[in-house]
């Protein structure tokens, strides 16, 4: 039983999700525990999602809607329900993720009994039909509940989502908003919170993050896909700024290789569809430009794992443009193998 009763506050950015909405409301509406408050921020969506939303505020009062010119963005979403937060503490899902419902009552209780910044739960990801990919759920370092990091280590396992970033945190660490520099900043924000923390645990709750909506703008392959490219550079910023371990710099220089290679094949797979192709030519070119040194390069491609890897990697740090021709012509000639 929680003695305290803290108020929790869960941020919700919506834009036409009317078709997952109503199952990822009822999941926030029956917690165990009661005492939150939920903020949905309409991006002005033209389904019915604002509608459905207001019906359920009617009935309960914990929920609040907020609508706000489009802007397509996250970070710009929670940055304007900033102001209207109340919680002592905060918790960020999308519109068509899913809370066990006693997720929010084994934060609370680990937040009260360790007194930590920030809580992370157990995550499972979930497609259609309700069925959980087992195989790539995400707990604690070697399942550790009772796992207590310092802010710097959680920030280091949180480089390639060894750590996944739905977790419950004070507000006083997220009160000065988020970066809103690209679309997926929130990312950026997220392990800058975790590098701003005193401590950091994990529960037993269970968050389910849904993959299963094709139109999830992590799922859609535009312009605002390459965006990843801006915030790894900042990312790699602020590793070296925080960190002198050559292992630490070394693991996020690979973690921007590998989503760069990505962004490369995903721009060759799809190029003759973008009306802007130029434009994500462009920024691929300056993300680029921030690779240097052949002995950086050499030791990025001694950490890559298989033979296909190295192949893709070796291409790329050897040169762009030839690995840009290359990934075209092999989608041309074998599009389901370069993966």
């Amino acid at each position: 039983m929680i003695q305290n009763t803290p108020l929790v506050s869960i941020l919700m950015p919506v834009f036409n999700g009317e078709k997952y909405l109503r199952k990822s409301l009822n999941s926030v509406i029956q917690q165990t525990y009661p005492y939150f408050e939920l903020i949905c921020i309409d991006d002005e969506s033209n389904d019915k999602s604002y509608e459905l939303i207001s019906d359920i505020s009617k009935t309960d009062n914990r929920v609040r809607l907020f609508r706000k010119l489009n802007e397509g963005c996250v970070p710009k979403s929670l940055n304007y329900a900033l102001p209207f937060i109340k919680g002592d503490y905060v918790f960020y899902m999308s519109q068509d993720d899913i809370l066990d419902k006693a997720l929010l009552e084994s934060m609370v209780n680990r937040a009260i009994t360790s007194d930590a910044d920030i809580i992370i739960p157990e995550m499972y990801l979930l497609y259609n039909n309700n069925l959980v990919q087992e195989d790539k759920c995400t707990y604690p370092p070697n399942k550790n509940y009772n796992l207590s990091l310092t802010g710097k280590e959680a920030f280091l396992l949180s480089i390639g989502w060894r750590i996944h970033g739905f977790y419950l945190t004070r507000y006083s660490l997220i009160s000065s908003g988020w970066f809103d520099f690209s679309t997926n900043a929130d990312e950026y924000t997220t392990r800058v919170n975790l590098l701003k923390a005193n401590k950091v645990v994990f529960c037993t709750g269970k968050f389910y993050y849904f993959q299963g909506n094709p139109n999830a703008i992590t799922k859609k392959i535009t312009l605002n896909y390459f965006d990843w490219l801006k915030t790894d550079i900042r990312l790699e910023k602020l590793v070296i700024s925080q960190f002198t371990a050559k292992d630490d710099i070394l693991m996020i220089k690979i973690a921007r290789v590998e989503t760069f290679i990505t962004r490369c094949i995903a721009f060759c797979k799809n190029k003759h569809s973008f009306s802007n192709s130029s434009s994500i030519l462009k920024i691929i070119l300056d993300a680029n430009s921030e690779f240097c040194t052949s002995g950086y390069k050499i030791s990025i491609l001694n950490h890559t794992k298989g033979m296909r890897n190295k192949l893709k990697t070796f291409l790329f740090l050897t040169n762009i443009i030839f690995f840009i021709k290359f990934c075209s012509l092999y989608v041309f000639f074998a599009p389901n193998k370069l993966k």
